[in-house]
């Protein structure tokens, strides 16, 4: 998993890979989904980050599988997504990765017909498989890294 995080927490590009962090909120505690560049900027701007000291805290994080505070922060101006467990992504992912990626994914792209609250399943299921998405710059579309 540590290579993996490695790889994720690196991509500072405008679509960066997502990440998928516990959280704790004046409106909700759970896991949420988030790019990784949107994550450094909203630590960056909160707690003053800079990119060494970010890596080095957020992959303790994920690697405890502990929280961050977002104190009396709004989700939504800091792009954090809400992951809420969806139970037709579930009994998919429960066959294999395979057959989870052949049935959510063509040729790398997340095909259609998708709600938000089951893209944010799939990006947490990936996550947990280690398998890196960004979201296409020109598309809109989720996509697999290679």
């Amino acid at each position: 998993m540590s290579e993996f995080i490695d790889k994720v927490l690196n991509d500072f590009n405008r679509n960066s890979c997502f990440v998928v962090i516990k959280i704790v909120s004046k409106d909700y505690n759970g896991l949420t989904a988030i790019e990784n560049d949107e994550l450094f900027y909203f630590l960056s701007k909160t707690k003053n980050y800079k990119k060494e000291e970010y890596q080095s805290k957020i992959k303790k994080v994920l690697l405890s599988k502990s929280t961050i505070d977002l104190e009396n922060e709004s989700l939504e101006k800091w792009n954090f997504i809400k992951i809420i467990p969806c139970e037709s992504i579930n009994l998919i992912a429960d066959k294999g990765i395979k057959i989870f990626l052949d049935h959510f994914f063509e040729h790398g792209v997340l095909k259609g017909g998708i709600n938000e609250n089951e893209k944010a399943a799939i990006i947490e299921k990936l996550f947990n498989w280690k398998i890196p998405v960004i979201t296409d710059d020109e598309s809109g579309m989720l996509v697999i890294l290679k």
